[in-house]
Parts: structure tokens; C-alpha cells; sequence
């Protein structure tokens, strides 16, 4: 007898409410990849992971299914170094204006949704959550997810080194 793989199978089994292979699949993915760190208890989760991407850089992305619903998140943020801040609090405040809207305007268009913590107007946090839904859940899809989230975080980095770092002019590298 032969079978043959069909993923509009695995996503049936998906939307039939599964949560169990939903998680093994998730899991084994990321396993698969090498990025899979290790499991949080979360009440408010059917499963929370944390993975490293890449992988042994200690950048961290939280891959979050929600109790209750068919959903999964992939979430993460970053915080500015007390250098970066001081420095953007220390820009006039049309020039912080300015360079806070270049910002909101480069990530608008992405998939991931953003948030500025307090606000624009005293940026400390940056958080990142792009939503997948399980019945459209392939691994293509969750490592692109992945992938834009990772991303994100590196523009704030970039764009931080770009405005506010000095190059050591000797070693030709940029340092905070």
C-alpha cells in the first residue's frame, strides 16, 4: 500500500482543533531549524516557546499559541540601550519628531505589527507581533514570520548604530 503526503491533509487535522499536533508540529519545525531554546508555562497559553534566532546569538522570539484560540504568535521586542535613548531624548524635539516618523513609516507596510512603548515620544521599547492563524499554519509561513520579526529588530538596531554611533576610525567598526 502506498500513501502519498497531502499538507492540505495536515492542515485538516489542524482545523479540526487538534491543538496537540498544532504544538509537535510547531515544535519539531523549529527544532528542525536549530532554533528551538526551550518551553514557558503560560496559563494564558496553549503552548509558549522560546526560540534563539539565529541561532546562538541570544535574540529571542517568543512563538505564543493563546488559549482558546486558533492563533499564533510570534512576538518580540527590543529595548533601547540607555545610550540609543539618551540620545534620541536628547535630539530636538522636530528632529526626534522626524526621525521617530522615518521609522513608523519603514515598518507600516510589513506584515508584523509594532508598537512603541511608552509612545513616540519617549521611544524605550519596541515590540513586534505578527499573527498567523493556524488553518493558513505552513512551516514556509511561520519561518518567514520568523524571519520579518528578526528583521524588524535588527532595523531599530541599524537604524540606531546609523544615527548615533561613531566609527572607532583605527579598527574601521562601529561601537556603542
Amino acid at each position: 500500500m502506498n500513501f502519498i503526503y497531502n499538507p492540505a491533509d495536515v492542515l485538516l487535522r489542524v482545523m479540526e482543533g487538534d491543538r496537540m499536533n498544532v504544538r509537535e508540529m510547531v515544535r519539531a519545525w523549529l527544532e528542525d531549524e536549530g532554533m528551538f531554546k526551550n518551553e514557558v508555562d503560560d496559563a494564558n497559553a496553549d503552548f509558549h516557546f522560546i526560540i534563539e534566532v539565529p541561532p546562538g546569538s541570544n535574540q529571542i522570539i517568543d512563538i505564543i499559541a493563546p488559549r482558546d484560540r486558533s492563533l499564533l504568535l510570534v512576538a518580540s521586542g527590543i529595548r533601547l540601550s540607555e545610550e540609543h535613548y539618551s540620545a534620541v531624548m536628547n535630539m530636538d524635539e522636530k528632529e526626534r519628531e522626524r526621525f521617530m516618523w522615518e521609522i513608523r513609516f519603514s515598518l507600516i507596510f510589513l506584515s508584523t505589527e509594532f508598537q512603541i512603548i511608552p509612545d513616540a515620544t519617549s521611544p524605550q521599547l519596541f515590540q513586534f507581533t505578527r499573527k498567523l492563524y493556524q488553518e493558513d499554519l505552513t512551516r514556509q509561513l511561520l519561518m518567514d514570520a520568523i524571519g520579518e520579526v528578526h528583521k524588524c529588530k535588527l532595523f531599530i538596531i541599524w537604524k540606531m548604530r546609523e544615527r548615533f554611533d561613531r566609527m572607532d576610525k583605527d579598527k574601521g567598526m562601529m561601537y556603542i
